[in-house]
């Protein structure tokens, strides 16, 4: 497949190897140095397969041990899709890593603009990386902290066991 409305993957592809040269993302997961496997079909995938390969760290025993040797993370949702927020942002959280986040066009519903940069602000990737670099070690600290605190508010409850609600709520 070449590309479907809304999808991100693209763009994250396109946003990690726009990064790659400047030596600040590194890549981890399952099934990337697969060529062979579904997802390689995907154009954006093999035009930039080098420089993937160059970053790839490999699969994580856990995600949250090595989110947290970040400052930073890539967050982006696999689609664009109004309300669709899914653990990756909360992953990001829990670690204490900023997510900079591409995802529901309606976070801010959501979650607070102080706990994530919204990379849908900035023209390029090194625009956003520009920013992200010269950040002041206070409003990092910041960020986290409101990340913390969204975590323990109201606003997130809603996400716990969200799909036991939603299955609660259809059977209403």
């Amino acid at each position: 497949p070449l590309s479907f409305h809304g999808e991100q993957y693209s763009t994250r592809i396109e946003a990690m190897a726009a990064l790659a040269p400047l030596g600040v993302v590194d890549l981890y997961g399952r099934g990337w140095e697969r060529w062979w496997s579904r997802g390689a079909r995907w154009m954006p995938y093999w035009r930039n397969r080098g420089t993937l390969m160059s970053i790839y760290k490999g699969a994580c025993v856990s995600k949250f041990e090595v989110l947290q040797r970040y400052q930073f993370c890539l967050c982006f949702e696999n689609m664009s899709m109004s309300g669709y927020i899914t653990e990756k942002l909360f992953d990001c959280l829990y670690a204490g890593t900023i997510p900079l986040y591409l995802g529901a066009p309606d976070i801010l519903r959501y979650v607070p603009e102080d706990a994530f940069i919204d990379c849908r602000k900035y023209r390029s990737w090194d625009e956003m990386w520009d920013e992200v670099r010269l950040m002041p070690v206070s409003r990092i600290e910041a960020m986290r902290e409101a990340g913390r605190e969204f975590l323990g508010s109201d606003r997130a409850r809603a996400f716990v066991d969200s799909l036991v609600n939603l299955v609660r709520e259809s059977d209403a």
